[in-house]
């Protein structure tokens, strides 16, 4: 649940099933909303996002792997129903919802359907055994 009402973009923050760390962040932005981290922003941070978003279109923003976009993120093409479709498909396990992001990068395992951080998914396997997908 978001703790900004009315938003209408999400955020998306699988959890390692061996540990609970996040293996990684996905934030969709709709006009006008907040990033769901805002108050722990520092002052610059927040600055650059004001000053670089536009306030009438829809954002993504990503950290996982060796990927992060940024405070500012990069402009996207959605709306409503599409957002609220992504975030169902993203909250059922299906991250090929993420065209532009291979499974792997958010450590997702496709045959177990866990997602795993960075210290227990391994190069070749998930924790399962499970060969890794290949790009």
């Amino acid at each position: 649940m978001s703790q900004h009402p009315g938003r209408r973009g999400f955020y998306f923050a699988p959890q390692c099933a061996k540990c609970g760390l996040s293996t990684g962040v996905f934030e969709v932005l709709g006009p006008g909303d907040m990033p769901e981290r805002w108050g722990c922003w520092d002052a610059r941070s927040q600055q650059l996002h004001s000053n670089r978003t536009d306030t009438d279109g829809w954002r993504m923003m990503m950290q996982a792997g060796g990927l992060d976009n940024g405070v500012v993120g990069e402009a996207i093409e959605l709306d409503d129903d599409s957002a609220a479709a992504l975030h169902r498909r993203l909250s059922e396990g299906d991250v090929e919802a993420l065209e532009s992001v291979s499974d792997d990068l958010l450590g997702h395992c496709v045959e177990c359907g866990a997602f795993y951080c960075h210290l227990h998914w391994r190069a070749e396997r998930c924790p399962g055994g499970h060969q890794r997908a290949q790009a």
